[in-house]
């Protein structure tokens, strides 16, 4: 979620869950990533910035793809190609609620297709019972926090 508020939501109890891999949340400014296509990436803002802070879950090696990925872009149509292919695979590997919910130990109901997306990483034991405060405090701990 875009913010175009002074201060970008800094201490509004919004939290971001963004999972590495999964590409929504680096088409934002203020996460380093998917350069040429997101706008240009300035730490804690920038034109597109998030509104809140992030807490980031998953495996940050999954970024790799799309990290090599967008270094092709706009070289050639191949190039352009291979991005795009890896941009869509990994938005449906790694966006789906059942990820994140995986990710941050949550049971998910059977009927919201848990097997769908990957799941590679650590498993943030506890985080899905913790409060707003509490989430901020642990993601932080961790070094999974991004503030604005």
């Amino acid at each position: 979620m875009n913010s175009s508020v002074p201060g970008n939501g800094a201490d509004s109890m919004f939290v971001n869950i963004a999972t590495y891999g999964d590409t929504a949340p680096y088409l934002a400014s203020d996460l380093p990533g998917l350069q040429p296509i997101a706008p240009p990436y300035v730490p804690g803002g920038g034109s597109k910035p998030h509104y809140g802070p992030i807490v980031m879950i998953g495996d940050p090696a999954a970024m790799t793809p799309l990290y090599n990925g967008s270094a092709l872009w706009g070289r050639s149509v191949i190039g352009s190609l291979v991005f795009f292919v890896d941009f869509f695979v990994n938005f449906f590997q790694y966006h789906l609620p059942p990820v994140q919910a995986h990710y941050l130990d949550v049971a998910v109901d059977p009927t919201v297709l848990p097997w769908l997306g990957s799941r590679r990483g650590t498993v943030l034991t506890g985080y899905g019972d913790l409060t707003i405060p509490e989430l901020l405090k642990a993601a932080s701990d961790d070094g999974r926090l991004f503030r604005p």
